[in-house]
């Protein structure tokens, strides 16, 4: 061990490449210069009965709250001894440390160890070519047909049925619906108006109000999943009670050139809005193309780049992406309060993936200048502001808000280091899976 500055001795040993051991000892007699200095602060603020304020003898008022402070003193010291040792060896520590204390006595000296976890900073290798196959993902006349079908499902209208009274698929009906669950009613019944065979009821609703007639009733009772998105109600039992009320049927317009007209989507003729629908698709899966080309990329990067990531990292993971699924929600919920014992054996191995990538792409990032900086948030905002139409100010303020500005710059961050990452890789364009023969199957290009 060797005498540091701040009187106390320690040494550093490594466990494993993202953790650290650390050993303290602190001498007796800075335990015990502390231990009267707090014991002397609390004496002056002490009122016991029989005695003046400040006046009570040290023995009572060690007697009375002596263990108090000297926890209070060893954990002080204990924590400003970890942090000087943290910052004068510059530890990138994360999590919490796991602290061990051997022996304390006030007058004696405080020895512990801390092992501590620190941030992976592994030499990255093997990211100067990479070798693909993507599919094409070629725009097909029936994805354009399915697109404009979508817009003449959203130009529908509806007529009233007038030669029959009993529900089938397809129709439109209007009804009103009442709800209990588990008996308990959830509120006054309230108006339905839904196409039958769309899928928006459950399966057994719908099948239970086909052949009903109007001023007809049915009462259906359906189990509610284990993971229905709103936890009180799991794995309880909706009972539905539908009364119909009229039927109508919906009307499609026609495909010429007065729907695509229509349909905003500034153009004159039902050509012009193929051509529209069809670069739109393009644009589409052009995206969904660099999305793969990244993520063959950094699958690759993994591969051939193998180190430790520290489970507190892994577990932060865990935590954010139970905020994005939505099962916690943070506004009511400190995550770092989660235990996340429950959830590493479904979300473990996805969490320490993107971790290791993110580690990949940051160390890339500083190790080829690519890190962001305010230029590109700059560039960032005058692309957001002519996309959307916005004021730059209101674009401006929506990306300076707490927090955002710093998780901007990460993004660009990486964003920039996948472009640069592409840029490398030879990428082989296949026909879609589908078997489309349209593709130019062979052909090779490199972005």
């Amino acid at each position: 061990m060797k005498e540091e500055a701040m009187n106390y001795k320690s040494s550093i040993e490594d466990v494993n490449e993202v953790t650290k051991k650390l050993t303290v000892s602190i001498p007796a007699d800075t335990v015990s210069r502390e231990y009267e200095n707090a014991l002397s602060g609390v004496m002056k603020n002490t009122r016991i009965k029989g005695f003046r304020p400040g006046k009570a003898p040290r023995n009572i008022v060690e007697k009375l709250h002596g263990g108090r402070v000297r926890m209070e003193v060893a954990n002080r010291l204990i924590s400003d001894s970890l942090q000087s040792l943290l910052k004068e060896h510059e530890i990138n520590m994360v999590g919490m440390p796991e602290i061990d204390i051997a022996s304390y006595e006030s007058d004696k000296d405080i020895e512990y160890t801390a092992n501590v976890s620190i941030f992976p900073t592994p030499e990255i290798s093997g990211y100067d070519s990479f070798e693909l196959e993507v599919p094409e993902m070629k725009v097909k006349p029936e994805e354009v047909d399915s697109a404009i079908e979508q817009l003449r499902e959203n130009q529908a209208s509806t007529r009233k049925i007038e030669d029959r009274s009993q529900a089938q698929k397809g129709d439109v009906i209007e009804a009103e619906v009442t709800v209990k669950v588990d008996g308990q009613e959830q509120g006054p019944a309230e108006p339905l108006v839904v196409a039958l065979g769309e899928g928006r009821l459950p399966e057994e609703l719908e099948k239970a109000i086909e052949g009903l007639k109007i001023g007809e009733s049915c009462t259906v009772s359906i189990p509610l999943p284990d993971d229905h998105q709103d936890k009180n109600l799991r794995g309880k039992t909706a009972t539905y009670t539908v009364n119909l009320k009229g039927l109508s049927e919906k009307v499609l317009p026609e495909i010429d050139d007065a729907f695509a007209k229509n349909v905003g989507m500034n153009v004159e003729t039902l050509l012009e809005l193929r051509v529209k629908i069809s670069e739109q698709l393009e644009k589409e899966k052009e995206r969904q193309r660099k999305e793969l080309i990244h993520e063959k990329i950094l699958e690759q990067l993994l591969e051939r780049n193998e180190f430790m990531v520290p489970q507190p990292l892994v577990d932060d993971e865990i935590r954010g992406l139970l905020v994005r699924y939505g099962l916690i929600d943070p506004r009511k919920v400190d995550p770092g309060r989660i235990s996340v014992e429950p959830f590493r054996e479904k979300l473990g191995e996805v969490a320490l993936k993107r971790v290791k990538t993110a580690v990949l792409v940051d160390r890339i990032a500083e190790k080829e200048n690519l890190l962001a900086d305010q230029s590109d948030i700059e560039r960032e905002i005058k692309e957001a502001t002519e996309k959307h139409g916005m004021p730059e100010e209101e674009v401006r303020r929506f990306f300076m808000e707490q927090g955002r500005s710093a998780s901007l710059l990460i993004e660009l961050t990486r964003n920039k280091v996948l472009d640069f990452l592409s840029e490398r890789a030879t990428v082989k364009y296949v026909q879609d899976s589908d078997g489309n023969k349209e593709g130019k199957g062979d052909q090779e290009q490199t972005d």
